[in-house]
C-alpha cells in the first residue's frame, strides 16, 4: 500500500537526493508529495515523490525518491506505474502558448523562468529517467501546440527518432541549458544552437487540384469613342485579330502623327511627350503584319512619298556634284539630302539615335511585326545595352538624346561635336512572338531599368482556328475602298504632310477645319475634311510656328479643361499609389503601375487630338483610364496566358516542388515562398493565402508553426510529390 500526502514544508530541504532541493521553490512546491510505501519490492517510508501528469493534465503517475536515511527503504528512485510519456510539468499545459521540453530539474527550473512570462509551459523528467525522454516528447507532441526540445549536442544521435515523430524544433546546445541561460537569453541560446526540424504528419494521397479559371479582361473598345472605335473594329475585322490588337495598333498610328504636334500634361504644370510605346504578343501567322498594314497605311503612303522625294534630292545632289567646278557656279548648290521618312520597320537603337543626332529628325516611329529583330539586336546584346536602353527611356520621358556614351560613333570625324539632340519623340509599336515575349518579360535589365515598364502590353490570344476566309461577305469586300479606313488613312497622311510643310516653312498653321493645301496629294478616296486641334486663341492669334528660329519644335501643350479635370487626374494617380503598398494589388508590378497616370494623360491627349480638341475633358480621362487599366490587367494576368492548362494552384505546387527538390528539403518558410514564388501575381497576400489553403485542403502541403515564438509558418510538401524523399 502506498500513502501519498502533501509534502510538509520542512525547515530544511531533503538532502537524500539532489532533485528534492527544488521542493522549496515556489514553482515546484505543488509537485512534491510525501510518500509512505510498504510495497514488498519497493518500500519507501518517510520518502518524497514528484507528481507526473499526462498531456491532458491528469496527474496519474509518480516518481518516488526513497529516503536513503532509513535502512529498510529501497535505495533507488522509481516510477510507481508503467511509464506512458508523463512529465513533471511547470505551468499549465492546457493554457500555455508553447511547450518546452528538457531533461534535468535544474535545466527545467532555469527554462521555466525564461518562458513563464510568455505563458510557456515546461515538461521535464529527472536525469534518472532520461531514457524515457523520447517517449515524453512523442506523448506531448500530439498536442496542437508549438514544441521546442532542448538537449545537449551529445544526445543528438539518441534523439534521432524524434525527427519524424513530432512537429517541433530540437535545439542542441553545447553547454547544459542551466549554464547557458545564466549568461544568455533564451533567444540567444536558440540562435547559437544547432537546430533540427521535427516533423510528424499523417499524409494522405494528394487530391486532384482545381482546373484553371482565367479572369476575363474585356477590351474597352468604347474608350475610343464612336469614330475612332469604328476604325478599331474595322481593322480588327479585316485583319481577323482581337480588338485589343487593333486598338494597340491604332493607338500607335495616332501617336506617330500626334507626337509631331502636341505634348501631354502632368501634375505641377509639367508636360511629357505624347508618344506611346506598345507591345503586343502574337503567334506567327496570327495577323500582326496584316493589321499593321491596315492601321499604318496612311503613314506608309506618306513615308513612300517622302522616300521618293529623298531619292529625287539624292539624284539632284549627285548631278550637281558631278558637274565641273566652273559649271556649278551657274546653279544653286543643293543641300545635302536628309532622309526625313518618319517610320522604321527594322532598326537598331544605334540607328535610331543617329537619325536624331546626325539627320536632325525630331519625330520617329518604330513599327515592327517581328520584335525579335529589335529585342535580339546587337544593341540589346552588347556591353552597352544598359546605356542604349537608357537613351531610349530618356527620349520617352524628356525627348533628349545623348549619344556620347552609347556605342561607337562611326561618323565621329564628320560630326565631332554633334552627339546630342533635343525635343525628340519616339513611338514604338512592336509585335512579338510568345517565345520572344517570355525572354523580354524575364530580362532583368529591361525590367529593372524601367525600359519595359514604359510599354502598354497586350497578351490576348489570337483568333487562329476561328477565322473565316470564304464567306460571301468577305469575298465581296476590299479594304482599299472601305470608307472608314480611307478617312482614317487620309487623316494620318494629311497631318503628316502638313507637319512636313510646316517644318519646311511652306505651309501656314491651320485652324478649325481645312482642306489639304499643297504638299503631296493624298492618294485616298473619301477624303473627309480634317478637324485640326489648332484653334484660334482668345486674342485671335494663332498658335506660334511649329518650329522656332533654332529649328526646335514648338509643340502645342495640351491642357486639362478645368480644375475638376485636373482633380480627376490627380485622384487617379493617388488611387494607383495606394495599390503599390506591401501586399497590395500592384506591389509586384510597381514599375509599370507608377507610369499608369502618365500613360493615361498621353492617351487622353491623343483621343482629344483626333477629335480636333486642344483640351482634355473628364470624358477623355475616363476613356484613357480604361485603356491603361486594360494593359495593367493584362500584365497582372500574363502568367495565366502563358500557362493555358495550369491553374494557380498547379503552378504554385510545381514551383514549390522544384525549389524543395533543388534544396534537398521538404519545407520552406511561408514568407520566403510568398516573396519569391512564380508566377508573380501569386505574391499578393490575399491570392497567396487562398492558393495555399486549397493546396492544404487537397493534401499537397501542410502549414506548420515554427520559430521561437511559435508564430513563424512553414510550408511542408507532401512526400508523395517529392518522390517520397524526406527533407532535412
Amino acid at each position: 500500500m502506498i500513502e501519498i500526502k502533501e509534502l510538509p514544508l520542512l525547515d530544511h530541504t531533503p538532502t537524500y537526493h539532489d532533485d528534492l532541493s527544488f521542493a522549496m521553490h515556489t514553482a515546484w512546491c505543488d509537485l512534491f508529495v510525501s510518500v509512505n510505501s510498504d510495497a514488498k519490492d519497493y518500500p519507501a517510508i518517510q520518502s518524497a515523490g514528484v507528481i507526473l501528469q499526462d498531456n491532458t493534465g491528469d496527474k496519474n503517475n509518480l516518481i518516488i525518491y526513497p529516503n536513503t536515511d532509513i535502512q529498510s527503504n529501497f535505495k533507488r528512485p522509481f516510477v510507481i506505474k508503467d511509464y506512458q510519456g508523463q512529465a513533471v510539468v511547470l505551468g499549465d499545459v492546457a493554457l500555455c502558448t508553447k511547450i518546452h521540453a528538457v531533461i534535468g530539474f535544474e535545466n527545467a527550473d532555469a527554462l521555466y523562468n525564461a518562458v513563464k512570462d510568455d505563458l510557456g509551459c515546461v515538461v521535464c523528467l529527472p536525469r534518472l529517467l532520461e531514457h524515457h525522454f523520447n517517449a515524453l516528447i512523442t506523448h506531448f507532441g500530439t498536442l496542437n501546440k508549438p514544441l521546442a526540445v532542448y538537449a545537449p549536442l551529445t544526445d543528438k544521435q539518441r534523439l534521432e527518432s524524434l525527427k519524424t515523430a513530432v512537429n517541433g524544433v530540437l535545439y542542441l546546445t553545447i553547454a547544459d541549458l542551466q549554464t547557458a541561460l545564466a549568461h544568455d537569453s533564451l533567444d540567444d541560446v536558440c540562435e547559437q544552437s544547432d537546430k533540427v526540424e521535427l516533423s510528424r504528419i499523417q499524409w494522405q494521397t494528394p487530391k486532384p487540384l482545381p482546373q484553371k479559371t482565367v479572369t476575363a479582361n474585356p477590351y474597352p473598345i468604347d474608350a475610343f469613342g464612336d469614330d475612332l472605335g469604328a476604325v478599331v473594329k474595322r481593322c480588327a475585322y479585316f485583319a481577323q485579330v482581337p480588338l485589343s490588337w487593333a486598338g494597340q495598333s491604332v493607338l500607335g498610328a495616332l501617336s506617330t502623327v500626334a507626337q509631331c504636334f502636341i505634348d501631354a500634361p502632368l501634375l505641377l504644370g509639367k508636360y511629357t511627350p505624347v508618344s506611346l510605346w506598345l507591345l503586343t504578343q502574337g503567334k506567327s501567322g496570327a495577323g500582326k503584319t496584316a493589321l499593321q498594314d491596315l492601321t499604318y497605311n496612311g503613314i506608309y503612303q506618306f513615308t513612300e512619298c517622302e522616300n521618293r522625294r529623298f531619292e529625287q534630292q539624292i539624284q539632284a545632289y549627285n548631278e550637281y556634284q558631278s558637274l565641273p567646278p566652273k559649271q556649278r557656279k551657274e546653279f544653286t548648290e543643293p543641300k545635302e539630302p536628309i532622309d526625313l521618312t518618319p517610320i522604321f520597320t527594322d532598326a537598331t537603337i544605334e540607328k535610331i539615335l543617329d537619325r536624331y543626332v546626325h539627320d536632325g529628325i525630331k519625330n520617329l516611329s518604330l513599327v515592327s511585326d517581328d520584335g525579335g529583330k529589335f529585342f535580339h539586336g546587337h544593341s540589346m546584346k552588347s556591353d552597352t545595352a544598359g546605356s542604349s536602353l537608357a537613351s531610349l527611356t530618356n527620349i520617352h520621358s524628356s525627348g533628349r538624346v545623348d549619344k556620347s556614351r552609347v556605342g561607337s560613333n562611326k561618323t565621329a570625324n564628320k560630326f565631332k561635336q554633334k552627339n546630342k539632340a533635343y525635343r525628340c519623340r519616339l513611338t514604338m509599336d512592336i509585335a512579338v512572338q510568345p517565345i520572344i515575349m517570355q525572354g523580354v518579360m524575364s530580362d532583368s535589365l529591361m525590367t529593372e531599368q524601367g525600359f519595359l515598364a514604359r510599354f502598354l502590353v497586350c497578351y490576348e490570344p489570337s483568333l487562329m482556328g476561328a477565322r473565316q476566309w470564304n464567306t460571301p461577305e468577305r469575298l465581296s469586300q476590299s479594304t482599299d475602298t472601305d470608307p472608314l479606313l480611307n478617312r482614317f488613312w487620309h487623316w494620318c497622311y494629311q497631318l503628316l504632310d502638313t507637319h512636313q510643310q510646316l517644318a519646311n516653312g511652306t505651309h501656314e498653321m491651320p485652324s478649325g477645319e481645312s482642306e489639304q493645301q499643297g504638299g503631296n496629294l493624298s492618294p485616298f478616296t473619301h477624303q473627309a475634311r480634317i478637324k485640326h486641334p489648332f484653334k484660334r486663341m482668345a486674342d485671335g492669334e494663332y498658335i506660334p510656328q511649329l518650329y522656332n528660329e533654332y529649328g526646335l519644335p514648338n509643340r502645342q501643350m495640351m491642357r486639362f479643361k478645368d480644375h475638376q479635370t485636373l482633380q480627376k487626374f490627380a485622384d487617379f494617380q493617388q488611387s494607383v499609389e495606394t495599390l503599390l503598398g506591401d501586399g497590395k494589388l500592384l506591389h509586384d508590378v510597381s514599375s509599370f503601375a507608377s507610369r499608369m497616370a502618365e500613360n493615361a494623360s498621353r492617351i487622353a491627349s491623343l483621343l482629344a487630338f483626333y477629335d480636333g480638341e486642344h483640351e482634355i475633358t473628364p470624358k477623355y480621362l475616363d476613356n484613357a483610364f480604361a485603356l491603361v487599366w486594360y494593359g495593367m490587367n493584362e500584365l497582372l494576368g500574363y502568367d495565366d496566358t502563358q500557362s493555358e492548362s495550369k491553374s494557380d494552384e498547379q503552378m504554385a505546387i510545381d514551383w514549390l516542388v522544384k525549389e524543395c527538390q533543388g534544396e534537398h528539403t521538404d519545407r520552406m518558410a511561408y514568407q520566403t515562398v510568398q516573396r519569391n514564388i512564380s508566377p508573380k501575381h501569386l505574391r499578393n497576400a490575399q491570392s497567396f493565402a487562398g492558393v495555399m489553403e486549397i493546396l492544404e485542403c487537397c493534401y499537397h502541403i501542410q502549414i506548420e508553426y515554427r520559430g521561437k515564438s511559435g508564430k513563424a509558418r512553414e510550408i511542408v510538401i507532401n512526400p508523395y510529390l517529392l518522390g517520397k524523399v524526406r527533407g532535412k
